[in-house]
């Protein structure tokens, strides 16, 4: 007998009766329903979301870097420098006060920036 902590549930609801496993997200009918199996139509990452999710079906990095690519290279200078000196917090001040972005959308943007840094770094020391 199957322990009910080892058998799957709806990577949504929880349930756990009638899955499909569908991308290695496990489904209960009513999830599935109202989910669907979207893929970057640029890098093809694959994920599960709600029907009226995400109509361009670009990623969210993806939707980030367009993002990013939008804004003005010498504000992104200014954000980037506190980054580059550990600071999240002055990143985040500084973005708030060059953007119009939510706090959400600045944290996102902080995050996302940070996240390509360290990649940058890693990529220079292969």
């Amino acid at each position: 007998m199957t322990s009910p902590n080892l058998t799957p549930k709806c990577s949504f609801c929880g349930q756990r009766d009638n899955l499909v496993d569908d991308l290695g997200f496990w489904l209960c009918p009513p999830c599935r329903a109202t989910h669907r199996k979207f893929q970057c139509e640029r890098c093809g990452f694959q994920w599960v979301a709600g029907i009226s999710t995400n109509p361009e079906n670009l990623c969210s990095d993806c939707s980030m870097r367009d993002f990013i690519a939008s804004l003005d290279a010498q504000k992104l200078e200014v954000v980037r420098e506190p980054l580059g000196e550990g600071s999240k917090i002055r990143a985040i001040w500084e973005a708030r006060q060059l953007f119009d972005l939510s706090l959400r959308e600045t944290v996102d943007l902080v995050l996302f920036l940070e996240k390509d840094e360290k990649m940058a770094i890693e990529g220079e020391n292969e």
